[in-house]
């Protein structure tokens, strides 16, 4: 067996342990390495399915919503998605378009790195907690029971009650471990190229790559808080105003797509941003998982800022862009 495989194997049990401590039923497909557990919210059963890909190295939590989107309803879903992602921390919503699915998605890339126990529950926790929170909306919203106007109200309600929650919550997160990881990211960095600049008070590094249309602009940062490494890459343009909308539709049809990460669509200000996550709680980090991220970040930015740019112009058609 692989140090990949015997990495994987290690990700499969640990997720099993993770679903154990929390209590949840769940069974198990130890040839697949699949993990399956249905949890009860407020609203809606959510059917929670964990893979282990070893060929590729990741982890990928999936949920479908279990409704359908109607017709007439295509744009509503795109511009609620957008107006959700941009202020998840990690994971993201996705919408299929062609069969009208909308799921909540987390996939980590493990290169290099054995993952713990405790970050699988805290990634299965946050994944029921904000499907639980949107589920029911985008149910109403999908089926024209709701209107865009009554979803942006909602939404604005609860992300400044989670804001509130957050301020009160008084548990002080040990920032040593952060600080080390930070320390790591700067040593990669600085291997990679000479201008970069540190933001010590917010563990984070800034740089630029030279990609083979436009220049990327990548911040990676150790958030205490969440305990995850983040790394951000937006596009060096604004969309227009007139074509926002229709770029909701591109960005739902690309992130759909990626098997990692996600494109953040902030529709007010018009900035598409390419946003890749991964935990560190507990886990030993290594400057391959970083360096990783820094390559699949570039890369996945390059792929497509062009693209936006050119359905932003109408260079591309919706459905060229969408198909192509």
């Amino acid at each position: 067996m692989t140090e990949q495989q015997n990495i994987s194997q290690s990700a499969f049990e640990a997720i099993c342990f993770a679903m154990t401590n929390l209590k949840w039923d769940y069974s198990r497909n130890s040839s697949g390495l699949q993990v399956e557990s249905r949890i009860w919210g407020n609203d809606i059963p959510m059917d929670i399915i964990v893979t282990v890909d070893a060929e590729n190295a990741m982890v990928k939590v999936s949920s479908e919503l279990p409704f359908e989107v109607k017709e007439s309803e295509d744009i509503h879903i795109a511009l609620a998605l957008s107006m959700i992602n941009v202020n998840l921390e990690y994971g993201s919503f996705k919408y299929s378009s062609a069969e009208k699915k909308v799921w909540f998605s987390i996939n980590y890339r493990f290169i290099g790195c054995e993952m713990s126990v405790s970050v699988f529950e805290q990634m299965l926790q946050y994944a029921v907690e904000v499907i639980d929170d949107y589920n029911d909306k985008l149910l109403l919203l999908s089926d024209s029971l709701m209107s865009l106007d009554e979803f942006s109200v909602f939404l604005t309600e609860l992300i400044e009650q989670q804001h509130n929650n957050e301020e009160a919550d008084t548990n002080q997160v040990s920032s040593e471990k952060a600080e080390e990881v930070f320390n790591q990211i700067s040593n990669v960095v600085a291997l990679k190229t000479a201008e970069y600049t540190t933001d010590r008070e917010n563990l984070s590094v800034s740089f630029t790559l030279v990609g083979e249309d436009l220049p990327m602009d990548i911040t990676i940062k150790a958030d205490r808080e969440h305990e995850i490494i983040k790394v951000s890459s937006p596009m060096p343009y604004k969309i227009s105003v007139d074509n926002r909308v229709t770029c909701a539709m591109g960005v739902c049809a690309v992130s759909a797509k990626i098997t990692a990460g996600n494109f953040d669509y902030d529709i007010i200000n018009g900035i598409i941003t390419f946003r890749l996550t991964m935990p560190f709680k507990d886990c030993v980090i290594t400057s391959d998982v970083i360096e990783d991220m820094i390559v699949y970040t570039g890369k996945m930015t390059d792929d497509y800022n062009d693209r936006f740019l050119a359905l932003d112009k109408g260079f591309l058609k919706l459905d060229s862009f969408i198909n192509g």
